[in-house]
């Protein structure tokens, strides 16, 4: 069986409600997510533990609202996130302007309506859900072009001790 991609969340703590309800909704479609504060590590610190967390993650998922855009845990982490090139999933709340997202202005996004922060929620479910499927697809077709080597090298082998035997 195929490994699940793991969604690192990027959040701030002040916006916990909506993160449980993202949360559940990823837990709901077979995605793993990983919390920081859901991996206690006492003695290890945080920085290194979110940067190893961050590295061995498949894509991100940051939330960004007005409570969490200028947290520099999150800032930073969006940071680390594009210096290890990985696929950033953006959800932007009412009022955040396209000035302060640094590195992800202009990337395309998931926007999060007070009114309807459901919408949100399945939106950034199914972009998560998408891209892991997209990763596994990508795997499998890895592991065949692997497979389909050593065929080849082990017909290979098999003409050369024929070659060999005549």
């Amino acid at each position: 069986m195929l490994p699940k991609p793991t969604v690192f969340f990027s959040h701030s703590s002040k916006d916990a409600e909506l993160v449980e309800a993202i949360v559940a909704a990823l837990d709901e479609r077979g995605v793993n997510v990983y919390l920081a504060e859901k991996d206690a590590q006492p003695g290890q610190r945080i920085a290194t533990k979110v940067d190893v967390a961050l590295q061995s993650s498949s894509m991100m998922l940051v939330l960004v609202t007005e409570r969490s855009v200028d947290a520099q845990w999150v800032q930073q982490e969006i940071g680390m996130a594009h210096a290890y090139k990985k696929f950033v999933i953006p959800v932007i709340g009412h009022g955040v302007r396209s000035e302060q997202l640094g590195v992800l202005e202009g990337v395309e996004h998931i926007k999060l309506d007070k009114a309807d922060p459901q919408a949100a929620i399945d939106g950034a479910a199914r972009a998560c859900q998408a891209y892991a499927a997209e990763l596994r697809a990508k795997l499998v077709g890895d592991l065949l072009d692997a497979g389909l080597i050593f065929v080849v090298i082990g017909a290979l082998i098999v003409v050369a001790a024929t070659s060999m035997a005549a």
